[in-house]
């Protein structure tokens, strides 16, 4: 990641200052602030961000684990076991689950250290 300019702190840069800007107000306006608020949205931007990398490792593929011919080691047997699921890795289903996941956390946390 090091190499490439857009994945370095990419909420620092002028562009992205009103989308890092609302985000922390929709945070304080749900309880969440200061350092919480950081560690929530750091959350949901790597969530984001590591979604993407496998929507786009998907398409470049363009074939599935077992799908596309590759043949996985026995003692992968966990893996292979979910060849097909892996096969949709970040998709729509999986990313709303994970993100409603995450929020769920994020919530119940505030709760947990607000007075």
């Amino acid at each position: 990641m090091d190499r490439h300019p857009a994945d370095r702190i990419p909420v620092s840069r002028p562009k992205a200052l009103p989308i890092g800007e609302a985000a922390l107000g929709i945070l304080q306006r749900a309880g969440i602030k200061g350092g919480l608020a950081i560690a929530a949205f750091s959350g949901i931007v790597a969530l984001n961000y590591g979604r993407s990398r496998f929507v786009l490792a998907r398409e470049a593929a363009g074939s599935a684990i077992n799908g596309g011919g590759v043949q996985l080691p026995p003692d992968f047997s966990l893996t292979a076991a979910v060849a097909g699921p892996m096969s949709c890795c970040g998709n729509e289903e999986h990313y709303e689950r994970t993100l409603k996941h995450l929020l769920a956390g994020i919530g119940a946390d505030s709760r947990s250290l607000t007075p």
